[in-house]
């Protein structure tokens, strides 16, 4: 509470300050949140940020629901991708440099990878594969065309599905095409 106004401030920063017009990965748009992409505004945002910024009013404490071990506090986006890093170090590889790693492919162009391996130039990707996500066909056509960009920009694109990741034969072919691509 303490914070309310310098987050506030920070939040409308971070709004006003992305090149987006409405929304993208780089201020409001998530995996969590996928569902309401068509809903959220970044203009709409500041507007009640500004409005709200000093309004803070104490009406009663609101006890905590979300375990400490949660994938929302953790940085990951889904449980596939914390099974993926979990799995990953368990092989014996080095964690990734980041996870959720946003790369520029020019203009305004961009792709998040959930994680990355910056220094080999790796971008690694957890496929869902609902009708929702990467097995809609104009998603997975985007998916294709902003990978093969990347690709073109020197990095890796390595993609394996959540499914894949329960299939012990795929995730082992998996990290050997991983292990061959950072060393």
């Amino acid at each position: 509470m303490e914070y309310w106004e310098d987050i506030i401030d920070r939040a409308v920063d971070i709004l006003t300050t992305c090149e987006c017009e409405v929304a993208c990965y780089g201020c409001l748009l998530s995996y969590s949140n996928q569902h309401y992409h068509d809903l959220l505004d970044k203009n709409r945002a500041v507007e009640f940020f500004r409005a709200n910024r000093s309004g803070f009013v104490v009406s009663g404490e609101i006890p905590a629901v979300i375990d400490s071990s949660s994938s929302h506090l953790t940085g990951q986006e889904s449980s596939a991708e914390e099974r993926f890093l979990s799995m990953l170090v368990e092989s014996g590889f080095p964690p990734p440099d980041s996870n959720q790693y946003k790369i520029n492919l020019g203009g305004s162009s961009y792709t998040v990878a959930d994680y990355a391996y910056t220094d080999a130039k790796v971008a690694i990707y957890i496929d869902g594969l609902s009708k929702n996500l990467h097995g809609d066909p104009a998603n997975k056509v985007r998916d294709r065309r902003l990978r093969a960009v990347l690709a073109e920009k020197g990095w890796k694109p390595l993609v394996i599905s959540a499914q894949g990741l329960k299939d012990a034969e795929q995730f082992n072919a998996f990290l050997e095409t991983i292990r061959a691509a950072i060393e």
